[in-house]
């Protein structure tokens, strides 16, 4: 086994479903009736999530030899991003938060060299958000933030979220933008196109918002951790920037102080594209300093075998190393 950490998993402890059992009221949040083999959540605002797949709520033991016999050392995680509660009144979505950050806190704190995590936050309330973010970094060992790419279809940078903004700032930890799909439209409901298409473009979508709004600018320390090699944003950073420079002022024009494809060094990135060549286009993109070894552990488009996407990038072993573990190690400021 290497020492190479996987930047980008997920898990969801049993801690977490312990609470929902207990307390579903509190909550808001409900084990959906009549759900053979493995649970779904049911929401007070009726949203009802698909359930759970088996490996997201595996046993810690089961989940540390799985990552053992990908090659991997140490897994990042965060919880699944459609589990946020975004219909939820804030004062339950603060709560369920807690829950989720301190089931992910106590299983890092049991485990510390198996695994770090990333704090969520509920954005209905972005104060009371910034503060869940303040006590689980320096109470409860965060090493980084996960949000998601939109809320209720608003991408991020047309919400009102300074304060949250200026708690991951003044943390100096990185933020995970993640994609979240809770209703896919008719048009990527078959042959996996949310996962392939719906998922990198919200992905794409939220970091647009974040530049053109001008949060990047506001917040210039702030770094982002982007999933699935940054969805479609370096793919289309020319079209970003030819349309930076036409957009009609009648329109409002955009507030970022420099062309979209000064951004990219703002973020990092995973390896999570299932192709060495693309890999390598993506290093040659951004330097091998900004990319980040990834599985997407446990859904279905997880990369299984992420050392083997690395090696057939055929990078110079400098920069093979970074990516598997000393970018993870300084990002995450894992020691």
């Amino acid at each position: 086994m290497t020492t190479a950490i996987d930047a980008h998993a997920h898990y969801i402890p049993a801690a977490v479903l312990d609470a929902v059992r207990r307390e579903p009221e509190a909550l808001g949040v409900s084990i959906a009736p009549g759900s053979d083999g493995p649970p779904a959540l049911l929401y007070e605002d009726g949203a009802r999530l698909r359930p759970f797949f088996p490996r997201l709520i595996e046993g810690e033991e089961a989940r540390v030899s799985a990552m053992h016999g990908m090659g991997l050392r140490h897994q990042v995680l965060s919880v699944w991003t459609d589990m946020f509660g975004f219909g939820l009144p804030a004062a339950k979505a603060v709560r369920w938060h807690r829950v989720m950050n301190d089931a992910l806190g106590d299983l890092c704190r049991r485990r510390p060299g198996d695994f770090s995590w990333l704090a969520s936050g509920a954005l209905q309330d972005p104060a009371a958000a910034a503060g869940e973010l303040r006590r689980a970094v320096r109470e409860g060992g965060a090493k980084g933030a996960a949000a998601p790419a939109n809320v209720g279809g608003v991408n991020l940078g047309e919400m009102e979220l300074d304060p949250y903004w200026a708690a991951v700032q003044e943390l100096g930890v990185p933020l995970l933008i993640h994609p979240v799909d809770l209703a896919p439209g008719p048009r990527v409901r078959r042959w996996g196109l949310t996962q392939v298409a719906q998922y990198t473009f919200d992905t794409t979508l939220a970091v647009a918002s974040l530049i053109h709004s001008g949060v990047l600018d506001r917040f210039p320390e702030i770094e982002l951790f982007l999933p699935h090699g940054g969805g479609a944003l370096l793919w289309l950073s020319g079209r970003f920037d030819v349309m930076y420079e036409r957009l009609p002022a009648a329109t409002g024009g955009s507030g970022a102080k420099r062309k979209p494809s000064d951004y990219l060094r703002r973020c990092h990135y995973d390896t999570i594209l299932h192709s060495g060549d693309l890999v390598r286009t993506l290093v040659g993109m951004v330097g091998a300093d900004r990319v980040l070894l990834g599985t997407d552990d446990a859904f279905p488009p997880m990369d299984r075998d992420p050392l083997a996407t690395l090696a057939a990038a055929a990078l110079p072993e400098a920069n093979a190393a970074l990516i598997r573990e000393g970018n993870a190690r300084a990002l995450f400021k894992l020691g």
